[in-house]
């Protein structure tokens, strides 16, 4: 048999992100098979030699033919059981490159490309879940206190038509995050179809306990300084004069980041100027942006 033209396995295959060649047992495999082969040669470079010289070499050319022989069954029984380790590895990693969905949905958006490495605990796609959606709320944390879980809440989503919707707290954070705020979740009761995952949503948390007072959230750089008459002033847009009225306010209760409570002065649907206040007196024309 002609071992001169015996390939063995490439040692630049990878496995694991690593060479094949850098396991030990295929370094052994490899070895062994090196061996043999260059064995083989040695004994069929002898067995020329002795007849190029023109000796009786019988013996030595049965020797060369049987070892050669065998040599190249056992390397090729190494590649086999290289490439049954291989093709193990391969069926491996396959069964762990399934991925199965914790429940149903649709697929929002894929954080990977394709034949991208992952690392463990890697966000590879985003499902946004069939059937109730939630909404997640901060709570300023001087008033969370006063949320129960189970509370019925108001939800509303601005650019959903018909959207005056209900919910239900489920969970109220143990820690007070950003802007001592506590994050609150409540699942929406019979979402319309138009509400998507994302949405930015307008939510009426009843409190329990303490003195009830209604008001609303205003930006701080909205207020102007009060004097003796009130503690506070906001500038309001009259949309028939075009122009904005200096109007008293008095403060609520609660905070939040760059928003105050306001309880009395302005009521739903007023515009309120939230910059440049300091320039600004009652009875002043302005314009709104945009126009």
């Amino acid at each position: 048999s002609d071992m001169s033209g015996k390939r063995l396995p490439e040692m630049t295959r990878r496995q694991f992100g690593r060479p094949i060649g850098a396991f030990q047992l295929v370094q052994k495999h490899i070895v062994d098979m090196t061996v043999r082969v260059k064995a083989a040669r040695a004994l069929g470079y002898a067995a020329a030699q002795r007849l190029d010289a023109g000796e009786e070499a019988r013996e030595d050319c049965s020797i060369a033919k049987l070892y050669a022989t065998q040599a190249a069954f056992e390397v090729a029984e190494g590649e086999v059981e290289i490439a049954r380790s291989k093709l193990a590895a391969a069926e491996r990693d396959l069964s762990k490159a399934k991925l199965t969905a914790p429940f149903d949905g649709v697929i929002a958006s894929r954080d990977v490309e394709p034949f991208q490495e992952v690392s463990a605990g890697q966000s590879l796609f985003r499902i946004n879940a069939s059937g109730a959606m939630e909404v997640d709320i901060s709570v300023p944390d001087s008033i969370v206190g006063r949320i129960a879980p189970g509370s019925t809440v108001a939800i509303d989503v601005a650019t959903v038509t018909g959207c005056g919707c209900e919910g239900r707290i489920t969970e109220i954070g143990v820690a007070s995050g950003a802007a001592n705020a506590v994050p609150v979740t409540a699942v929406l009761s019979g979402a319309p179809s138009g509400i998507l995952s994302g949405m930015t949503a307008e939510v009426t948390v009843p409190l329990i306990g303490g003195a009830e007072q209604a008001g609303f959230l205003v930006p701080l750089t909205a207020i102007a300084p009060g004097d003796e008459q009130a503690k506070g002033y906001v500038f309001v847009f009259d949309p028939e004069a075009r122009a904005v009225r200096r109007t008293a306010v008095s403060p609520g209760q609660g905070v939040m980041e760059n928003l105050v409570a306001v309880a009395s002065g302005v009521k739903a649907g007023d515009v309120v100027a939230s910059a440049g206040v300091s320039f600004l007196r009652d009875g002043q024309t302005v314009k709104l942006l945009g126009e």
